[in-house]
Order: C-alpha cells, then structure tokens, then sequence
C-alpha cells in the first residue's frame, strides 16, 4: 500500500479545543509516538509545541531533512550540538512567551520537567496524563487502513512460515523464522519479540522463546504482529502439532467461547470492562477464570499497546473506530497455556474481526 496522508489539520484542531476548555496557552509533546501522530514526522529526539494559533518543532542537525520532508508545514528549530535538546526547549518557549502550560506528565522524565520550571519560573505547568492519547483512542481511516495492512501482513507471513514449520527446530528458530518472513511481506518489523512456546513453556504469557526443540510437544502458543507504517497488529493462534489431546481440546474450545462472548460484548457504548467481564465470567463456567492471568485486550495503533484497555475497572465507553485485541487464555502451571487473539475494530453496529486467519491449525512437521 502506498503511503496515506494523515488528517494531521483535523488532530491538531482536536488539540487545540481541548487546550481552550482548559485555558492553555501552549502544550509541550515529547513523546516521539505523540509527536509522530500530530505532525508526520517518524524521527525522535524532536518536541512538538503547540500553541493556540503557534507551532513548533524543536530538533537537531540529523532530522533538518527529514522535518523537511515529513513536515514541510511545520517551523523547525535546528539546536546545535553544544546545546541539549530540554534548554533548546526552554529558550524556544522563553521566545513564544507562553505563560499556561500543558505537559506530557506521563511522558517527560522528572529532570526534564524541573528543568524547564526552573528556566520558566514564571509559568503554570498543568500536568496532562493523555491529552494525545485521548484523542489517538478513536482511529481514522488512515490509520484503520495501516492496521488491516499489518493483520494482513502478518497473516500472510504466517502462512509461509506454516508451512515450514518442522519438528526438529527450536522454539528460536521459529521465531526467527517468523520474523524473517513478517519482513519479506512487507513488514517494517515485528510488533514485539515474537512468542513460539512449546508444551508447558507456553503457561507463561510471555514466554521468551528458547533454543529447545519442539519435537514432543503436542502444541505451540505462536503470539506475533507486524508493524507497517507504524501501526501494529498482534494476534495468537495455538498450533496443534499432533493429534489433540481431550484436555487440550476442552480448554481450546471455552477459550474460543470466551473469545466469542467477547466480540458479542464489543459495540458502540459498551465499557471496555464489559468486554473483560464477559470473558472472565465465560472461563468462570469451566473452572478456568483463576488461570486467566491478564486484561482481555488492548488498543492497537502507533503502539502495541494503548487505550482502551480491557481490564476490571477500566469504563471507557466504546466507540466506532478504536481497535484493540481481545485475548482470552487459560495457563495452567505444569500443563501449559492457551490463548487466542484478535484484532478488533468497533462499528456502529458492533465490531468486525480483521484477521481471517483460521484458529484451527496443525503443524506439517
């Protein structure tokens, strides 16, 4: 897929009501991901500030060219080297004169922030938890379009890498295999390092894969994603490598029940808890909810793991356009583990499943 323009105008206006509802005469943004979002640019080591009618990028000598190329609407200011990036900061707001300012609390280090109070000791910083984030939460088309690139991606990728799968490897290998072919479709890289687990080893959620053959396992928790212009996708499949075994096909299948009754939670208006609790009160039924260790899901988009979040507790109401996982599994300590994944995307009718990859699926080797 061609590289899409972002409706950067659109979140930039989306930023700035926010800042008037709460007074703000300019916002720092420090996190590359946030930066990213608002302006294009894929670099890092650059703030983005943002004022109601002013804005600024504040980076170095590496990235003249590439600002100049990803954000050609955007003044830039180039430090030089002598000169470390949070004073560049400093003195560029000293020059805008704000006096109300809002910050990526959750973002800047304690030393960055102390040192811009210091230098403007006249201003108000308002600690800002998810400013960005809040408005990242519901995906555009552009972004919606990257994700299904990257389930695609990393479903094709799968398929080759299903095929050869052989018995003798190691859980490494695999792995690197499957990176090696996530890259060949396409991928900027994996989403995270890719989980192969065999046999009791995959009772661990996130099981780092280890130079051990698979050879006498009777299945494998397989849990990668692709990355493709930033966005990610994640899913897992559970990879039968012989006959399965009665225990095996009992706990799969209130996996996939609890996986269903979740996409039945998930529509417009639902809390994302409602999701969670959906799923738990499924693996509840069989005996199994003490087994589920972790959140039903997590959005998905610049990274792999954002708002929502599908947890006990967490009431974000769902809208059309946010996409997150849902990922039931049951890990049982001596016997292993079971997960199935999907990506998600609301609808104003429900929610649609974006992979089509099969979740019955048998190793050849």
């Amino acid at each position: 897929m061609a590289p899409l323009a972002p409706d950067s105008a659109g979140r930039l206006d989306k930023l700035r009501r926010f800042m008037k509802r709460q007074d703000l005469q300019g916002i720092v943004i420090g996190a590359a991901v946030n930066v990213r979002y608002l302006t294009g640019f894929t670099g890092d080591s650059t703030f983005a500030l943002l004022g109601t009618d002013e804005a600024l990028l504040v980076s170095d000598g590496r990235y003249s060219e590439q600002l100049a190329q990803e954000c050609p609407d955007w003044p830039c200011e180039i430090r030089p080297p002598s000169l470390p990036l949070i004073e560049a900061v400093a003195r560029a707001l000293q020059h805008l004169g704000w006096r109300r300012l809002g910050f990526e609390s959750h973002r800047l280090t304690v030393a960055e922030w102390l040192h811009l109070q210091d230098r403007l000791p006249e201003a108000t910083w308002c600690p800002l938890a998810s400013a960005v984030e809040d408005i990242r939460v519901v995906k555009d088309a552009y972004e919606i379009a990257y994700i299904r690139e990257a389930v695609q991606t990393a479903e094709k990728a799968f398929q080759e890498w299903l095929g050869q799968v052989e018995s003798t490897a190691t859980e490494k290998e695999l792995a690197d295999h499957l990176e090696t072919a996530l890259r060949r479709h396409g991928a900027q890289s994996s989403s995270f390092p890719i989980i192969v687990a065999s046999g009791t080893h995959s009772a661990l959620p996130h099981a780092r894969p280890r130079p051990v053959p698979v050879a006498d396992a009777d299945w494998l928790l397989v849990d990668w994603g692709a990355v493709c212009h930033g966005y990610h996708s994640d899913l897992t499949r559970i990879l039968i490598a012989r006959t399965i075994s009665a225990k095996l096909e009992e706990v799969r299948a209130w996996v996939r029940e609890a996986l269903e009754r979740g996409l039945q939670a998930a529509r417009p208006g639902a809390r994302a808890s409602d999701v969670d609790s959906a799923v738990r009160r499924t693996l509840a039924e069989a005996g199994y909810d003490r087994f589920f260790c972790h959140g039903t899901g997590h959005g998905l988009g610049l990274e792999i793991h954002e708002a929502p979040f599908l947890r006990p507790g967490h009431d974000t109401l769902l809208q059309p356009g946010m996409v997150f996982t849902i990922e039931p599994g049951v890990y049982i300590p001596g016997w292993g583990g079971v997960r199935l994944e999907e990506d998600i995307l609301v609808t104003t009718e429900g929610c649609q499943v974006l992979s089509q990859l099969d979740w019955r699926l048998k190793a050849r080797g």
